[in-house]
């Protein structure tokens, strides 16, 4: 569930960013602004600085790689299907990491 929740705040953050910037707010300060008052926490803190920055780049050290994101949030999938559970966000993620895998 963990690794789920930090998919959806990045996925999240990423959307809110998009919009900002597309009403003419730049989206670093934007983010900047979220992640220093009310989402003042490590994940909005440091997956915002990159969200904001468009830094997409793969890390050899990163703790949330593209395919163990994939099968974190592919398993929380697959565990709320087999619940009769609805996860509508748990499906838009799956398809982000499916189209993302099949970028490159």
């Amino acid at each position: 569930g963990g690794n789920f929740l930090i998919a959806a705040a990045i996925e999240s953050m990423a959307e809110a960013a998009a919009l900002a910037e597309n009403h003419g707010v730049d989206r670093e300060q934007f983010i900047g602004l979220m992640s220093s008052t009310i989402f003042d926490c490590l994940i909005y803190r440091g997956y915002g600085q990159r969200v904001a920055a468009r830094d997409h780049f793969p890390y050899p050290d990163a703790h949330f790689a593209l395919d163990l994101g994939k099968k974190d949030v592919g398993l929380v999938h697959d565990a709320a299907s087999q619940a009769g559970c609805p996860m509508p966000v748990a499906s838009v993620l799956l398809e982000r990491f499916m189209a993302a895998q099949n970028a490159g």
